[in-house]
């Protein structure tokens, strides 16, 4: 059994990091036992900020469908082009990934991770999102569980009101 250090030693070495900014909604099976089976993603500025921020937070979402975990994006920044959608696709989506038009910038889509026939798949809902359009319903897909429609504009909504704004 270890002993808890008061203050831990000096590094041997020190390397750059980053650390993707985190906006995002996790789905849990239960208070008392965390298992996570479904994220919601809420893109910033600062995740399409710099390819190493880009890449991160591309990384981080192939990581929660390779477990299994249903992941929902939503990117409505407007002042940063980058493609995070498209990015994914790169990384997970075979020879020929299905990627989003460069107009409107913006979107929302899904991604369910399935068995299907002795085979790991990926459905995929996307969505092109223009300025000033409603947000769509959407399926958010919990792992080992169901799939529920989200309806991000109603959410919006309420949460515009509740606010104030």
């Amino acid at each position: 059994m270890g002993t808890a250090w008061p203050e831990a030693p000096p590094a041997v070495v020190t390397i750059s990091a980053i650390f993707p900014d985190v906006m995002e909604v996790r789905v849990g099976t239960s208070r008392d036992e965390w298992d996570l089976c479904g994220v919601i993603e809420i893109v910033s500025e600062a995740n399409k900020k710099e390819p190493a921020e880009r890449e991160a937070f591309v990384i981080k979402s192939a990581a929660y469908l390779q477990r299994g975990i249903g992941v929902v994006v939503i990117d409505v920044v407007t002042n940063r082009l980058a493609n995070l959608h498209n990015q994914l696709m790169d990384l997970v989506g075979g020879p020929t990934p299905p990627r989003l038009p460069p107009t409107p910038p913006n979107y929302v889509t899904a991604y369910r991770p399935v068995r299907r026939a002795d085979r790991n798949e990926i459905d995929i809902w996307p969505y092109a999102v223009a300025v000033g359009s409603p947000l769509p319903s959407v399926p958010f897909s919990l792992r080992r569980g169901p799939t529920v429609v989200v309806d991000l504009e109603s959410t919006y909504t309420e949460a515009v009101h509740d606010l104030g704004l």
